[in-house]
């Protein structure tokens, strides 16, 4: 996936690892993958790892779409399914 320079410099910022992996943890325990169980998931990463705002929701987004900006991000998430966010949150951790 070629990413553009603003993504690129999402992914490089220090939270990063930590916020893709503890969502891929969350990702990987639900079977409910639902646009509303996403915002969830996704608040439970932000009490987990403090990280909020763009910090947290950007580096999501770009590892599953490349792009920084987008529908709504839970809903984008539960349109990929399940196994192709694990498999891109995956290849995004390792590429790290």
């Amino acid at each position: 996936m070629e990413l553009e320079t603003e993504a690129a410099q999402v992914l490089a910022e220090p939270q990063v690892p930590e916020v893709l992996s503890a969502f891929l943890a969350k990702v990987e325990s639900t079977e409910d993958f639902t646009a509303s169980n996403m915002a969830v998931l996704i608040k439970e990463v932000q009490k987990e790892t403090g990280h909020k705002g763009k910090g947290l929701f950007m580096p999501i987004r770009v590892a599953l779409t490349g792009q920084t900006h987008g529908r709504d991000l839970n809903v984008t998430i539960a349109l990929l399914g399940r196994n192709l966010v694990i498999e891109r949150l995956k290849s995004q951790i390792k590429g790290a």
